[in-house]
């Protein structure tokens, strides 16, 4: 189950792709006629579902601004599959593109020390300058092909 509720501010003209993103993650819309899930300019996760609204009063919601990398990666939390998670040693970041196994494998446990990324630490890793932290290719090689954010 998804453990974090979200909000994206101005999603704009990502608002597409950022729906196909949600659905791969698991999510649902969350009305049944498709149209009443797209409009507005800020698209919210709550439960298992997701839709688009022209309010900002949710204070339940952790508040991602517009950064759609930050939101994704929030939305993506879940107790039940590592799926899209991001794992972290505190200095550098993985994200699983992979089945849960390979993080089993490789990331979760002795000797990386990787340990899946809470909401503070996302907020941190997404707002610093793109690719600070992100293991280098051949190292991600040798410890199984887990994915590294491009």
């Amino acid at each position: 189950m998804f453990t974090q509720e979200c909000l994206l501010r101005n999603v704009g003209e990502a608002k597409m792709s950022v729906m196909l993103e949600l659905t791969k993650l698991g999510y649902s819309p969350m009305y049944m006629n498709f149209e009443n899930n797209v409009g507005g300019n800020n698209m919210v996760c709550e439960g298992q579902t997701w839709h688009c609204t022209d309010s900002d009063n949710k204070p339940h919601c952790i508040d991602c601004g517009e950064n759609i990398d930050l939101f994704l990666a929030i939305a993506a939390l879940r107790d039940d599959t590592n799926y899209m998670q991001w794992f972290t040693d505190g200095e550098k970041w993985l994200q699983n593109k992979q089945n849960d196994i390979e993080v089993i494998k490789y990331g979760a446990g002795n000797p990386i020390k990787f340990h899946k990324a809470t909401v503070e630490e996302l907020m941190e890793f997404f707002t610093k300058p793109k690719n600070e932290g992100f293991l280098p290719t051949e190292t991600l090689k040798r410890i199984g092909g887990l994915k590294i954010k491009k």
